[in-house]
């Protein structure tokens, strides 16, 4: 796993990106059932052809 930062000009941390050598790595917390859910109805809504990032953060959305 490889971590790099982004700072702004104060030297703040504005984000943070996390690599994984394997890819079936989990890196993100489950989401609820509720959650997942919902989550899974929006991205419905939004790209039913499921062309969009496909299990990008969660293999199954």
């Amino acid at each position: 796993m490889s971590i790099s930062h982004a700072h702004n000009r104060r030297n703040e941390l504005l984000a943070s990106l996390l690599r994984f050598d394997d890819p079936h790595d989990q890196y993100v917390q489950p989401l609820s059932r509720g959650l997942h859910n919902l989550s899974q109805r929006i991205k419905q809504s939004f790209d039913p052809a499921r062309i969009l990032n496909p299990g990008r953060l969660y293999t199954d959305l």
